[in-house]
């Protein structure tokens, strides 16, 4: 049981990881593309 509450630590930490990089990667896109369409 210890080493799947690890594992369930682990996996939500690596969850909130990849949503923190898919928001600002949106971000940075939505900020981007509008002055210039080629820049991507």
């Amino acid at each position: 049981m210890g080493c799947n509450l690890e594992l369930e630590k682990l996996t939500k930490n690596i969850n909130d990881v990849i949503q923190k990089k898919k928001t600002s990667l949106m971000f940075w896109g939505e900020f981007k593309t509008p002055p210039n369409p080629f820049v991507f």
